[in-house]
């Protein structure tokens, strides 16, 4: 299912971490005659989209639209608000949650106001002030983490933003048990998975998930995606409740090694009626798009789409620019740290990476026609519209969304955004 970066990508660690946590900010919510629910507040929008880019000053602007133009038009979003940073990791009955869009401590809850203005509705506050990870639930449940308390989750109810009681998880082991935090959270009945990672951003070579139940407040256990033994594993976390199947797997995605190990990145899956993951599931994308793409076997943006099936980002080459520097070296054994660096950078940005259409079930990988190649961190988030899925595609000629067939696994294009940086873009009536 990615902040207020800058969009291009500078060094693996420092960056993807910022990628995730430093982001851009986002609003929705309002009720207009055309609202498709009444959420009991007549002044915000219920309907419509909230487009978010990051500035030449690396802020953020924001902009709400009714309504999508008609296939080849574009939105510029440069008359957007202004915000220190924006993005949201949740939209749930026509609201944004995000990490106060200020700069300063706490969680916001966002709307669209019956102007068309995106304002604040209300704030849950908290003392670390790195604090990004907030997620709904339903309308009666949301959690959060403040980064200030330790291996502990909040339950607080979304509309009135009340914090209802405390998770204490500190019974789940931390590798090296170094300080961490929860980099996100999925929902699966009354149970919550939690994903560690290190507080500063560090990767561990394990995907480590805490579990915890939301209705008794009791912690149940964890349960872990080993790697091998010796790569750090680089997590993203995906954007609001889009890696459960309607069979109830949940699927934990991360993107393997991108220091240059070759570790390639693995969709694991937590069966339904399960609370582990399954060590027997290994599927890995990039691996089979391309087994000869050994640095760099990447994948992002996981987001099941129904039928066992799901849409990401697949790393399906190695540009030409990055084998020399590996030739030049000797092999991958010898690459300096400034060479990784150069690679990374090369791989982040070049047209190298495929929109794909995952089977879940077959494990199999099939790149969606019609959409150009993608850098592997490309910007943008995925909606859901009228029952078809727009995927944003970034290149070095133009800022697009392109509306996909998945039966015929094509897709076309349906408008583009200019004005400043794609960032993400949601759908308020459709809870993404």
């Amino acid at each position: 299912m990615m902040n207020t970066q800058p969009k291009t990508f500078k060094w693996a660690k420092c960056n993807l971490a910022v990628l995730l946590t430093v982001a851009l900010f986002v609003a929705a919510c309002s009720k207009d005659k055309d609202g498709d629910t009444d959420n009991g507040d007549d002044d915000i929008k219920t309907s419509g989209f909230v487009v978010n880019g990051v500035t030449s000053n690396n802020t953020a602007t924001v902009k709400y639209v009714a309504e999508l133009p008609a296939d080849g038009g574009n939105i510029n979003i440069a008359d957007g608000q202004d915000f220190i940073r924006f993005w949201a990791t949740s939209v749930f009955d026509h609201a944004l949650y995000i990490q106060s869009p200020d700069g300063t401590s706490g969680f916001s809850k966002m709307v669209v106001n019956a102007d068309g203005r995106i304002e604040e509705k209300g704030v849950i506050p908290t003392i670390n002030n790195t604090s990004t990870q907030i997620m709904i639930k339903d309308s009666e449940t949301g959690i959060f983490q403040d980064r200030a308390n330790q291996g502990k989750i909040s339950v607080f109810d979304p509309q009135t933003l009340e914090v209802k009681r405390t998770l204490d998880l500190t019974a789940g082991p931390v590798p090296g048990n170094i300080a961490h935090r929860y980099q996100s959270f999925y929902f699966r009945g009354d149970d919550v998975f939690a994903v560690v990672r290190g507080l500063t951003g560090q990767d561990f070579p394990t995907i480590l998930v805490h579990q915890a139940n939301i209705k008794t407040g009791s912690y149940v256990g964890w349960t872990e995606r080993v790697g091998d033994g010796a790569s750090p594993i680089d997590y993203y976390e995906p954007f609001g409740q889009q890696s459960i199947d309607n069979q109830g797997h949940l699927y934990i995605v991360d993107a393997g090694n991108v220091g240059g190990s070759g570790l390639p990145a693995r969709v694991s899956k937590i069966p339904a009626g399960s609370n582990s993951i399954d060590p027997d599931y290994k599927f890995e994308p990039a691996k089979i798009l391309n087994p000869a793409n050994i640095f760099l076997p990447c994948i992002y943006k996981f987001a099941t789409i129904g039928n066992n099936k799901a849409i990401c980002v697949v790393n399906s080459e190695t540009p030409q620019e990055a084998i020399a520097i590996v030739q030049a070296a000797g092999g991958i054994q010898n690459l300096t740290r400034e060479q990784i660096n150069q690679i990374f950078s090369i791989l982040a940005t070049a047209a190298s990476a495929q929109w794909c259409i995952l089977d879940l079930n077959a494990q199999t990988v099939t790149p969606i026609t019609g959409i150009p190649k993608v850098g592997i961190f490309v910007n943008g988030t995925t909606f859901k519209h009228n029952n078809d899925f727009y995927i944003p595609a970034v290149t070095t000629t133009e800022t697009a969304y392109y509306r996909l067939n998945i039966s015929a696994g094509s897709a076309t294009k349906a408008f583009t955004i200019t004005g400043a940086t794609l960032n993400s873009m949601y759908n308020i009536a459709n809870n993404n």
